[in-house]
Parts: structure tokens; sequence; C-alpha cells
């Protein structure tokens, strides 16, 4: 098994798997991005292509492409085994040569192939079989487009559905994983919208009725191990690399304003599959971009979605803006059937969101009048509370104060009366659990030095017999070994010998983050330097006292023939 994974690692570049997940930059010899495990404004996810592991320094989680799959896909080892290993084109095999190994449960790549399944056949029921020809009808009169059909996987789910169980049947799919993947073959009449995740595994589906007396109108598979609506964004998978590029992403309120907005060159827009905006949808965007522009229905349900989105983006600090909608058009779809260029003009001439929410809402309420402010107030202060950024919260704060005519002291008291939602986590403990804060110091020389091999010998020569018996001492003695075995080629030869003998977690991590915040060799070099002119200062000043001591203790005495032998020997050791 372990020549099947090193193939795996050898094929598959940690860094492009992950940036599929998370916008990732360059900092140095290392990539930074977002933790996709924990909430964070500042980037402490790293990523090192040489080393092929990553590592977060706010939450503490790390590993490999194998742990990273384990994590974020909920998988266990063996399902995310397969799940790379498909993607890296690698045949698993058992020690016999027999295909597949290990139990995987309630696996979810099962469902994952399951729903795949379904979709396909949904899709070409939509597009070659005459059942289906209503409502590809329907979806052309709606503007989708063959590309677009094509692209999103479109399809038709039959009035008459017991074909649907009996094609998954034969397509080796059991009773109770249909059931675990939501019932797919309970949709009925319906255009289906498969709903894909990060990486583009069909998750789930929305059905939407083609009929005025279908209820509901959108029917969602129901949570299952796959598909939860609440992290699921529909398009996200097409989106990702636009919204990265842009630098932008476009949240509009359904499926098809996504279809209609992609058709319109809008491509990085994306939606909830109807629920409600939730942090996780906004902590997935800001995984890619900074910004986040809103562009929910024209009616009074989207007008309130838009309030509580503003307040939930200002929160996780997004930079926020907002789509008028123009006159007599409900969404997106209504704008693009009136032409493509009037829906991605509305997107360029999106409002900053506070200018947007003045506009709206002192056309509600009178600012002139008493009455007027009290409603602006009541409304805009939690808004404005929410706003994590102290900056961006003191200038809404400042405009506030200036548009409604009273005094800035008088918002700074409406605002801080507020109960703020519980706040996104801005951080978490530090994950460096394997080293103790009083080591601290020689596991951060070990992992420099792991960095500039080099400088192994300038280490040895300080340090050699004066770190004591502890856990980090009997390190430094495997690293002078291995040192003085590879001494003559120590450029050439890897210290994966020696790191198979310590706690290569803590070292690795720790190294990693040295790359990324000093990234030149130069600069590591001469940290290395540094640092050890300070142990060795320290331990001069503590070995002077110590002679000192026992100096004054023999002079108490009257044995002056010890006091000369302390001196010579204290001059000796600090030549």
């Amino acid at each position: 098994m372990d020549s099947q994974t090193e193939e795996i690692k050898r094929r598959l570049d940690i860094r492009e798997f992950i940036g599929q997940y998370l916008q990732l930059k360059k900092a140095g010899q290392n990539w930074r991005g977002l933790c996709p495990f924990h909430s964070e404004k500042t980037p402490s996810f790293m990523v090192n292509p040489e080393r092929q592991i990553y590592k977060c320094f706010g939450c503490g989680e790390g590993g490999d492409i194998f742990s990273f799959v384990e994590k974020i896909e909920a998988l266990n080892f063996y399902d995310s085994l397969k799940f790379l290993a498909e993607r890296a084109g690698v045949e698993l095999k058992t020690l016999s040569g027999q295909k597949g190994f290990g139990p995987s449960g309630d696996s979810k790549l099962k469902l994952y192939k399951l729903n795949l399944s379904a979709a396909r056949l949904f899709h070409a029921l939509l597009i070659k079989h005459p059942s289906g020809k209503a409502a590809l009808e329907y979806a052309k009169a709606r503007g989708i487009t063959s590309e677009a059909i094509k692209r999103f996987l479109i399809g038709y789910a039959p009035t008459n559905n017991t074909g649907v169980k009996v094609y998954l049947t034969r397509q080796d799919f059991t009773a109770k994983e249909m059931n675990d993947a939501g019932s797919p073959e309970r949709f009925t009449n319906r255009l289906m919208f498969p709903i894909f995740d990060t990486v583009g595994n069909v998750s789930g589906f929305t059905g939407r009725a083609l009929t005025d007396n279908q209820e509901p109108k959108y029917l969602n598979t129901r949570e299952t191990a796959t598909f939860h609506k609440a992290r699921i964004l529909y398009g996200f998978d097409i989106a990702k690399k636009t919204i990265r590029e842009k630098n932008m992403a476009v949240l509009v309120e359904g499926q098809m304003d996504v279809v209609m907005s992609h058709i319109a060159s809008v491509i990085n827009a994306v939606a909830t599959s109807g629920t409600a905006l939730t942090e996780d949808h906004l902590l997935l965007i800001r995984r890619q971009t900074n910004r986040v522009t809103l562009a929910f229905d024209n009616d009074d349900a989207g007008f309130k979605t838009t309030l509580k989105a503003i307040e939930m983006a200002w929160q996780l600090s997004l930079d926020t803006s907002v789509v008028t909608m123009p006159e007599g058009c409900k969404d997106a779809g209504d704008v693009v059937a009136r032409g493509a260029k009037n829906w991605t003009g509305a997107v360029r001439g999106a409002l900053p969101a506070y200018d947007w929410l003045w506009r709206k809402l002192s056309a509600l309420h009178n600012p002139s009048t008493t009455i007027g402010k009290k409603e602006l107030m009541r409304v805009l202060a939690p808004i404005v509370a929410a706003a994590a950024d102290p900056v961006e919260k003191d200038d809404y704060i400042r405009r506030l104060a200036r548009d409604l005519g009273v005094g800035e002291q008088a918002v700074k008291e409406s605002v801080s009366r507020q109960q703020p939602s519980k706040p996104a986590p801005t951080s978490a403990p530090s994950g460096q659990d394997s080293v103790s804060q009083a080591s601290r110091e020689w596991w951060e020389l070990l992992a420099l030095l792991t960095l500039v091999p080099e400088k192994i010998a300038a280490a040895q020569k300080i340090l050699a017999g004066n770190l004591g018996n502890s856990k980090i001492a009997l390190i430094y003695e495997e690293l002078f070994k291995w040192y003085d075995k590879h001494s003559l080629k120590v450029k050439k030869v890897a210290l994966g010998e020696f790191m198979q003998k310590v706690d290569a977690n803590a070292v690795d991590a720790l190294a990693l983050k040295f790359e990324t915040d000093l990234s030149d060799r130069t600069v590591i070099s001469r940290d290395i330097d540094e640092r050890l002119k300070r142990i060795d200062v320290r331990r001069r000043e503590k070995m002077k006292g110590d002679f000192a001591e026992r100096i004054a203790s023999a002079e108490k005495t009257g044995d002056i023939a010890r006091v000369k032998e302390l001196v010579r020997e204290l001059q000796e050791k600090t030549r």
C-alpha cells in the first residue's frame, strides 16, 4: 500500500489539489491561504509543494494530501485513497493483486457515483428521450441554451420514476444506497439541476416543478452524507476560477439565476440551494476572494435577505456591494432576458453596501423627521454593529451620523447597545501542540537546521554536550550522528533518515513557517547564526556565573589552590 500512496503523491501536486478548495498565494517557498478548517481573517494556512505537506498555524491542522482529503471531505482513509487514486489515474490493488481493499462502510464515494449516474440519466432523458421534450422546450423558453444545459448537466426527472430506480439498480446500486443518497428516484416531472460540490462531485439535486399546481416549486435532496445545503453553493465548482481571477463573487438567489448569469458571461455567479444564506456559504466565498456582490430578488423577501446578507458579510470583513435590479425585473433571469449586456452592466454598477442601504432605507423612512431617524437607526444600527473591521465600523458610524444629521456620539451609543451576533472566530489555539513553550527555542533551531543542513556543524560545536538529557537533547544527538555520517556530502543527502527518528510533524510544521516568513536561504542562514550566537552567549554567561559561585566558595574556605585551578579552567572554557 505504501508504494501506491507514494505513487499517488508523485502524480498529484498538493498545491494544485488544495487550490481546488481555496485560493493560495505564493509566500516565499510556500503557498498561503485562508484555512478551510476554521474561520480566520489573516491567512495562516501554508502548503509546501516540495515536502507535499500543509499546515495551519491557526488551528493546528496539518499533514499530507491524504489527511487533507480525509478532513475536508469527511472520508475514512480507504475512501480518501480511492478518491485520490481516481484523480491520479492509479489503479489500486491488494497485495495479492486483487482490485479494491479495505472497509469503506457507508462510502460517500459510492453515493457520489450514484448521484452522478442519476444525473447522467436525467440529462439523457432531457436531451434525447421523447419524455423530456416538454421539459426541454420549457428550458429553451426560459432562455437556457444547449451549451448551458450541457455545462450544468441539467436534466429531466420523468413522471413515472420506476425506470430511474430500475436503471440505478442495474448500475449495481442497492436500495439502501439510493436511500442514503437522498433517493434521487423520488423526483418526478421536474427540471433537474445536479448540485456539485467544490471539486465537482454530484452531491444532490434541486428539481424545478414544470407545472403550476406542482408543489413545492423547488424540491431539494434531503440532507445526506454528501448533501448539506448550508455548506454548498450552486455553480461554485465552475465559478471559483473566475471568482479568483476577477477577485469577486456574485451571489444570486437560485439555480436558474446562476445558469442565466453564466449565459450572460457573468461566470463568477453562485447561489444557495433553497436555503437561507449561512456563514459557511460566505466562508466558502472568502477562501477565493474578499469581495462579494449581492444580487437577490427584487421583492420584499429578497430585500430582507439582502439586509441579513450585508450584516453577515460585514461580520466576516467582506467588501460588499449590491446590485440594483432594473425597473420591472425581479431577478437575474429577467434582466438577461432583456439582453446579456443588461445583466453585466447591472453587476458592474453595483453600489457599495452602505450606499445601497441608505438609498433603499431613506426612501422608506424620511431622514428629515425624528420618527424617520429613529426607524433608520433601528434598522441600520445592528448591521453597522456587525462590522468586524474597526476602521470600516468607524467609517459607517461617521457616515450614518452625517446622513442622519445627528451627532457621531449618539450613533456610536446606539451601535454599541446592539447585541452582536456570534462573531466568526478569527483565530484558534496555536497548532504547535507537540512543541512545548519551554523548549520552543530548541525546536525552532532544529527546524531551521533542516532547511540549511550545512549549518549543523556550527550548531554541533556550540550545543554538543550542553543540552542535558531532555527529549530535544536526544533528538539533537541523533542529528549530530546523522551529520557525522553525511558531513562530506551534506548538500546532497536528504534528512529523511534522521527525520524518521523524530517527531517530524512538529519539525516540518515549524520549518514550513520559517520558509514562508524568511523565504531566502541566506536569511535563514543568518537567522541560525544569530540564534547560535545568543545561545552561546547565554551558555557562557551561565558558565561564568557557575564558576563565580564556585570560586567565591573556595575563597571563603581559604582554598587558594582551588581558586587558581577554577580560574584556569574558566579561561580554558571561554577562549
